[in-house]
């Protein structure tokens, strides 16, 4: 999958989006990240007009996973 994304934009748009739980950031973010590391996923993923809650939960979610180092098991 990594090998996949070299090279390109991933770009996740929240418009009309203010809250997602807590749970979906996890999954979908905080294991993304881990999966790709920290420079790849800055370097891939980009989201798009995310309200300051959104972004919030999808930065903690990611800081946890970094926290306790869990993949994708």
């Amino acid at each position: 999958m990594v090998s996949a994304l070299s090279g390109n934009k991933v770009v996740i748009d929240f418009e009309d989006v203010y809250v997602i739980s807590s749970s979906f950031a996890d999954e979908a973010f905080g294991k993304l990240f881990i999966i790709l590391g920290p420079m790849l996923f800055m370097n891939t993923i980009e989201l798009a007009n995310a309200d300051s809650a959104v972004e919030a939960l999808i930065n903690r979610a990611i800081m946890l996973r970094m926290q306790t180092g869990l993949g994708e098991s």
